[in-house]
């Protein structure tokens, strides 16, 4: 048999061979190719765990936010300064009380007895504490799976939606570099309820004719009581860090302080 026909017969093997391939699989011959196909397949595992090349493939069910646009908005926690910045994710508060974590909702309201909160994953690990427990100056980006792609990752705990957050690190032979991040503000009441005064009160009972003033009642005393009961809360917020390496590694270590005081005075 002729050479040049075992040519043409192995090309148009190979041919047929390639067309039934999925197209996502590289087919190569050199040695040149397979490093590029290996390249390929480990950017598919990085992209299931949620690094940069995942967020340019899948932009429609992960919303992501730097650490920086994180601090523009002096906040308690990082409930507050996610909230209304992240599509699809629903931020709601349950209490009042000064500096509390806001409720998060990721897909919405799944379980009448079991939890609703997403799965929260710092730096790789799953985290068991609250939001409250990290400071908003340590996070370098923060990421938020949405869909339900999310349980092929990280089993049912995803089922309520992940949020990744890395934090900063030192870099290996960094020389160390200490950082302070601090704000100090002041709250006061954004609106007061709206009632009568003493003048409108008494005018009120006059005209009704069906009131008078007890023991301690007089229609000469105007006493605003919200202004009375309400104050001015303080806010105060400091943060110091230190960051490095060495040859073998990078560390970050950090020490935060808060402090939030209500508008509305201690019971004691």
């Amino acid at each position: 048999m002729n050479r040049s026909y075992l040519a043409k017969t192995n090309k148009a093997a190979l041919f047929f061979a390639m067309a039934l391939l999925p197209s996502g699989l590289a087919y190569s011959q050199t040695k040149k190719d397979t490093v590029t196909k290996e390249k390929k397949i480990e950017e598919v595992v990085v992209i299931g765990y949620g690094t940069q090349k995942k967020k340019e493939a899948v932009t429609g069910s992960v919303a992501s936010l730097s650490g920086n646009a994180i601090k523009e908005v002096p906040s308690a926690n990082i409930t507050e300064a996610i909230q209304g910045r992240l599509p699809g994710v629903d931020i709601g508060r349950t209490s009042t009380k000064p500096g509390a974590v806001q409720q998060i909702r990721i897909r919405g309201e799944r379980s009448l007895t079991g939890s609703n909160d997403p799965l929260i994953v710092l730096d790789g690990i799953p985290f068991v504490g609250s939001l409250a427990d990290i400071s908003p100056s340590d996070i370098k980006t923060l990421d938020v799976l949405k869909d339900a792609s999310a349980t092929a990752i990280y089993g049912s705990r995803g089922a309520n939606g992940v949020i990744i957050i890395t934090t900063n690190r030192g870099g290996k032979g960094q020389r160390a570099r200490f950082s302070y991040n601090g704000y100090t503000g002041f709250q006061t009441l954004f609106s007061k309820y709206p009632i009568m005064d003493g003048p409108k009160l008494a005018k009120l009972r006059a005209d009704a004719n069906l009131f008078t003033n007890g023991p301690d009642e007089s229609n000469n005393t105007n006493t605003d009581w919200q202004d009375q009961y309400y104050g001015v809360g303080l806010m105060m917020n400091h943060d110091v860090a230190v960051t490095g390496g060495t040859e073998k590694g990078g560390y970050n270590f950090g020490v935060a302080y808060f402090q939030q005081n209500g508008v509305v005075p201690l019971q004691i």
